[in-house]
């Protein structure tokens, strides 16, 4: 579904040169001039503005995807740009969601997931590099994210970790725990945290999060 009236209202408000473009009742997009003023701790305050689209499919399953469009940032790799379709790399899926929380709204993934890799673009073109740190491209840098969101040790129990959130609770909590423990995850300590998870997301978005990180063939590194 798309996001709601109030909610396209209040990111239009908040970003008024971006414009809501024609879309279905599962889609909605945006485009425009896209104006920020932002800094961080020990860092300089940086105003600036890029070109974006702004892309909102099935809402809230999938998180919005975002597109630089004046060409200030190269695409590649190493400005974490997807370089086949342009899309902006603004870190891993599992760790945006725990930064949103488990309501979103455009006007939230806006404030706290767009303008903090805009304001590290604007940095890096004095800095050389990403100011308010990166992960490592592709797969490796989102399964180490992973790694340390869920407090595990090793690739194979994050992978379990993930599964777990994409089964329905109580098939997972029959299942061995993730931490490795040898219990059951209904009987470890560690179902907590996946509890915790599972309330950032739709069950079908942990699906596609597992997926996209089993497959050796995601087409494009960033």
């Amino acid at each position: 579904m798309r996001p709601r009236t109030d909610d396209i209202r209040a990111f239009i408000q908040a970003y008024p040169d971006m414009a809501l473009l024609p879309a279905d009742d599962h889609h909605v997009s945006f485009a425009g001039r896209f104006d920020f003023r932002a800094s961080w701790t020990n860092g300089l305050e940086v105003s600036d503005a890029y070109e974006l689209r702004i892309e909102v499919p099935d809402y809230p399953e999938h998180l919005p995807n975002v597109f630089e469009t004046g060409g200030r940032i190269p695409r590649d790799a190493n400005h974490h740009v997807f370089p086949r379709s342009g899309k902006l790399c603004l870190g891993s899926e599992l760790r945006l969601r725990q930064v949103i929380g488990p309501k979103l709204s455009v006007l939230r993934f806006a404030d706290l997931c767009i303008v903090p890799y805009l304001y590290a673009a604007s940095r890096q073109q004095t800095t050389g590099g990403f100011v308010l740190g990166e992960l490592a491209h592709g797969n490796p840098g989102i399964l180490q994210d992973y790694q340390d969101i869920f407090g595990v040790s090793t690739p194979a129990a994050t992978r379990a970790a993930l599964r777990a959130l994409a089964t329905k609770p109580t098939s997972a909590a029959r299942h061995p725990c993730p931490c490795g423990c040898g219990r059951r995850l209904a009987q470890c300590g560690f179902r907590e945290r996946i509890e915790q998870l599972r309330k950032l997301a739709p069950r079908k978005s942990f699906e596609a999060m597992s997926k996209a990180l089993d497959s050796d063939s995601r087409g494009e590194k960033a």
